[in-house]
């Protein structure tokens, strides 16, 4: 834990960790990946920690490509036996490089829940389910009216959350407290015309059903023994729930968010090691990966494996 004084740029949080890692005497190239919130300065500052490893191959690609011409000039006279020799040395270069490339880049891990999240706001973005998310949240703040208070305190009704733009499942909470008590608001509307909720109670019930299953994967991968591969595992189980429900209105836009959001963590080569390296997805049958992709990913773990403990601490 380390206290900051200066402002938390995306350039002086960088500082502050190469700092950290010199204090213990950790190479930049031994950093595997690194896991952050998703506020923009965390994530350009491993961004900015990538470029750094790229320079690095950019000097070993000019360092390496000068040497290697000038000692097949040096050493071969004769024109084919140059041309033999620097295919030769241009081979091993290029091996070389291909370790360099895929052991010296720092991954960034986002928020699980925040990913979730993203999949609600695709959703929610729709215009008529906005329509319908603005009234109810309207009808919702009017219950705190000092009008409607002796209406909740004689029968005991509890007010609902307002959901907030920053607090991730707000508007799921919301309507999940309505629809758990849904004859006392029903009673509400019937006292008082202006909070009748008649017209969204079909609405709210396909939300509940349909959101819930996202709400209890952002609990679920909250907890602190959670690993990608085990969110990977709720998100399939939050995926399968939502395909269940046929006739649900939000069926649709959410599996197509979800498959969308999927593919984005499957381009996050830490993530794909975890998933591949679980047997829960990785098994005789398995569809998950290729026999190409899962030679891809040996072979770049390999390459990980031997840069990190190329370098003793």
């Amino acid at each position: 834990m380390v206290e900051l004084h200066d402002r938390h740029t995306a350039t002086n949080l960088k500082d502050e960790v190469y700092q950290k890692l010199a204090e213990l005497n950790i190479d930049i190239n031994q950093v595997y990946s690194v896991t952050v919130d998703n506020g923009r300065n965390m994530v350009k500052m491993v961004h900015l920690m990538e470029k750094d490893t790229t320079e690095d191959i950019e000097q070993y690609l000019d360092c390496s490509v000068d040497g290697s011409m000038q000692k097949t000039d040096e050493e071969t006279p004769n024109g084919v036996d140059g041309l033999e020799d620097y295919d030769d040395t241009m081979e091993g270069f290029l091996n070389d490089l291909n370790d360099l490339i895929c052991g010296h880049q720092v991954a960034c891990i986002r928020c699980g829940a925040h990913t979730v999240q993203l999949v609600v706001s695709d959703v929610c973005k729709d215009e008529v389910h906005q329509r319908n998310i603005k009234a109810i949240t309207k009808i919702v703040v009017a219950f705190h009216n000092t009008k409607y208070k002796n209406f909740f305190e004689v029968s005991g009704g509890k007010y609902p959350s307002i959901p907030g733009p920053t607090r991730w499942n707000s508007n799921f909470l919301m309507q999940q407290s309505l629809l758990n008590s849904k004859d006392f608001f029903e009673r509400l509307g019937c006292e008082y015309a202006e909070l009748d909720l008649t017209t969204y109670w079909e609405f709210i019930g396909s939300f509940v059903t349909a959101f819930e299953p996202l709400y209890d994967c952002t609990l679920a991968i909250q907890k602190e023994t959670c690993t990608l591969s085990d969110f990977f595992g709720f998100w399939m189980t939050a995926f399968g729930r939502v395909a269940a429900l046929e006739t649900n209105i939000f069926r649709a836009t959410i599996l197509a968010s979800m498959e969308i959001r999927e593919k984005a963590l499957f381009d996050n080569y830490p993530f794909q090691v975890a998933v591949y390296m679980d047997p829960r997805f990785s098994f005789y049958g398995s569809k998950i990966f290729s026999c190409s992709h899962k030679e891809r990913i040996i072979v770049s773990f390999e390459n990980q494996q031997a840069t990190v403990f190329e370098f003793k601490p």
